[in-house]
């Protein structure tokens, strides 16, 4: 019977159950990436109208100017600064680094066309060539001019910035007439059918250089300022004021006793009337009386002068 069991027993072979099929290759596919729009630095790009050659032509110029610095900076060091000064501006030259355009600010009396031409040989010029020092000391030879400044702007753009004087008045003097500022400088001559009828007319040697003194003594009387139209400088110490009406106001020296004076005289017409009455002359010159003379009287007759305490205190 064991045997039997035996010989039926059924050999098995190792493995045969646990047999694996083989997998299915499974094939990968790359997954194509959507195309993207222009990049936000693209867009600011196009808004601000910046193309590819612009940036090349600013490219260009960056590089040249840092080229040129650089050559300078080692000219200054080697002590030859001068000969590759001039090769620089060669080189920015040819790279088109030449004035082509000239911007004048500040200008209200001067006339354009003279500044445009103390800068007309810097057209064309290389930008590194030009003589800044040079074109405002040319135009601070002009009166109107107070301050200038000249300045680069690259790549082809000269700026003129122009401080212009205020005139202050008209000073009369050798028969000729010219518009003054306040410190007396000459601004241009004028005739008398073009000067300003606001401004006052000083008369005499050295009367321009008294303008702001003549400015702050008519503060003193601001009612009397409009009526102003004509001062002399008498004798390089005091004024004869010539009023609108015809009169002429003779003022002590000193510009306090002055001013003391005239607004004393000020409050004295307010009560009387005295302007456009008739009166030729008004004189407060020793600052305690007014002496008042008559048209048609002879200034040296002292017999028929008015003479009349003037109010306030003794100084008029």
């Amino acid at each position: 019977m064991s045997s039997v069991a035996k010989g039926n027993a059924t050999r098995i072979k190792r493995g045969a159950a646990n047999a694996r099929k083989p997998r299915p290759v499974v094939k990968r596919t790359r997954k194509t990436r959507a195309q993207r729009g222009p990049s936000w630095f693209a867009k600011l790009l196009v808004r601000l109208h910046i193309t590819p050659a612009l940036i090349r032509k600013a490219t260009t110029v960056a590089l040249v100017g840092c080229a040129c610095v650089a050559t300078l900076m080692v000219a200054n060091l080697a002590g030859v600064p001068r000969a590759l000064k001039s090769v620089a501006a060669h080189q920015l030259a040819k790279a088109g680094l030449v004035v082509r355009h000239i911007e004048i600010d500040g200008l209200d009396h001067m006339d354009r066309d003279t500044v445009n031409l103390i800068a007309l040989n810097q057209y064309n010029a290389s930008m590194l060539d030009v003589d800044l020092a040079g074109l405002r000391n040319k135009l601070m030879a002009y009166g109107w001019i107070a301050d200038a400044q000249v300045t680069r702007r690259w790549p082809d753009t000269l700026v003129i910035s122009v401080q212009e004087r205020k005139p202050a008045a008209v000073w009369q003097h050798g028969g000729q007439l010219a518009l003054v500022d306040s410190k007396g400088v000459v601004l241009q001559p004028v005739t008398a059918d073009d000067m300003p009828g606001d401004l006052p007319v000083v008369v005499g040697p050295d009367a321009n250089t008294q303008s702001a003194a003549l400015e702050t003594l008519l503060a003193h009387a601001p009612r009397l300022k409009p009526l102003v139209v004509g001062a002399t400088w008498v004798g390089n110490r005091r004024w004869d004021l010539r009023f609108a009406t015809g009169e002429v106001l003779a003022l002590p020296e000193g510009g306090d006793q002055a001013a003391l004076a005239l607004a004393a005289f000020a409050r004295r017409d307010l009560d009387n009337d005295l302007l456009g009455k008739g009166y030729k002359h008004f004189d407060v010159r020793d600052g305690q009386h007014l002496v008042v003379r008559l048209n048609g009287q002879d200034q040296s007759s002292q017999s028929s002068e008015t003479t009349t305490p003037t109010p306030g205190s003794k100084h008029g």
